[in-house]
């Protein structure tokens, strides 16, 4: 019995040793099989996309003001025209019927206006006449009557006196008439002048009516629409052709009022049309509506599209990207390696062999990636986040990392450098 309790306490001894030569490490085949990726610098944006109708500043419904027969289309849809250019021609032989006899009307008013003109001459001088005369046979008789007041014995008799009164009275009368006469003449030479006027107001929109069966563009552009044939009738008010301009296009979207404060005069817009899709056009926030639609929630904002291949056309669908803020050089992680841990965002990367839980404060983001802002994170460039088998890791697991082959990759792969910043 006394031989065997030193064997027996050697034998511990030999277990105990084992023990602490395994327990600095875990075995290998118990960490986690992990996939990893570096934190990459990128830029980032913050963007709305919204919807709406490519438009033009200018297009233009031309419509007939006149009636008549369409004689000639000189252009065809979808042709280039320059402003001024003859587009549609009315029969116009009517029209410049009329303008000839408004012309005849017009010189004719002009004859009586002269005419009048010279009767209201005439009737000047003859009331100019008529006042001298009233005026000497005025002084003639206060002339005798000075005469017969002075003398008690008059050479004049009264027979002669009154002959007087009678001339005086005879020359006011002669003159009351002849301004009356000159009044009506300047009554007939006013309405003689509005006869004037009314023949060239008449004349004037009879040659306006004749230019009016000449339709011709407005402003340089494309002729968009026109359907009209030679001997068809024309009617006031039928329309008789469309012309736009496809180089001053813009579009209006209807922004929500809680990103108003975003919005900029100026603002990057990428736009796309289904009708090529392998393309991106761009353009600018031209103008913001300074009131909110208080039924929409919306503020109207303008866009300016740059296209100066003209291969988008007015009335065409558009999707709108407004770039709200962008930033270059920003600290970029995948999606797909976020956790969600109560309020936190939290990513996972491996230092030495463990899984080490690092909180995140984020940013933008992109389509795949997350922006991480400032250092506080404890994200460094040169870490390795985990992408795959982060679910399963808790802070300060062992962890195993499998490189692009798909084989695990020993910690120790890593320099001397990166471990000194882990220590």
């Amino acid at each position: 019995m006394v031989l065997l309790i030193p064997w027996l306490l050697i034998a511990c001894r030999s277990e105990k040793s084992e023990a602490i030569r395994q327990e600095p490490g875990p075995k290998p085949d118990s960490a986690l099989l992990v996939e990893v990726t570096r934190p990459s610098r990128g830029s980032v944006q913050e963007t709305i996309t919204l919807s709406g109708d490519l438009q033009t500043e200018y297009r233009v419904d031309l419509t007939s003001q006149v009636s008549g027969i369409v004689a000639e289309v000189r252009v065809k849809e979808g042709v280039s025209v320059h402003q001024g250019d003859p587009l549609v021609q009315l029969d116009g032989q009517e029209a410049r019927l009329s303008v000839r006899e408004r012309e005849l009307a017009h010189r004719d008013a002009q004859e009586r206006a002269r005419s009048a003109a010279l009767d209201r001459n005439e009737a000047e001088r003859t009331e100019a006449l008529r006042e001298l005369a009233l005026q000497k046979a005025e002084r003639e008789l206060q002339r005798i009557e000075s005469i017969v007041a002075s003398s008690s014995r008059s050479p004049m008799s009264e027979e002669e006196v009154e002959a007087k009164r009678f001339a005086r009275d005879e020359a006011r009368i002669a003159h009351e008439t002849a301004s009356l006469a000159r009044q009506r003449s300047e009554v007939a030479a006013e309405l003689a002048t509005i006869a004037v006027d009314q023949a060239k107001a008449a004349l004037d929109r009879a040659t306006l009516d004749l230019e009016r069966a000449s339709f011709r563009a407005p402003f340089d552009g494309v002729l968009s629409y026109v359907e009209l044939r030679p001997g068809e009738l024309v009617q006031p008010g039928t329309r008789v052709a469309e012309i736009v301009s496809p180089n001053d296009l813009y579009t209006e979207l209807r922004v929500p009022q809680r990103r108003l404060g975003a919005l900029e005069l100026g603002q990057r817009v990428w736009l796309e049309v289904e009708t090529l899709p392998s393309r991106r056009f761009s353009g600018h926030v031209e103008t913001i509506h300074p009131t909110v639609d208080p039924e929409q929630g919306t503020v109207k904002v303008r866009v300016r599209v740059d296209d100066t291949e003209g291969l988008l056309r007015p009335g065409g669908f558009v999707s709108a990207t407004i770039v709200l803020t962008s930033r270059d050089g920003a600290l970029l992680v995948p999606k797909r390696a976020r956790l969600f841990e109560g309020d936190e965002s939290v990513v996972y990367v491996v230092r030495r062999d463990r899984a080490v839980r690092v909180p995140l404060r984020l940013g933008l983001q992109t389509v795949d990636a997350l922006e991480v802002l400032g250092d506080e994170s404890g994200l460094r460039i040169d870490d390795r986040v985990i992408v795959r088998g982060q679910t399963q890791v808790r802070d300060g697991d062992p962890v195993r990392v499998r490189d692009s082959d798909g084989e695990p990759t020993p910690e120790v792969s890593r320099s001397e450098g990166d471990r000194s910043r882990d220590g």
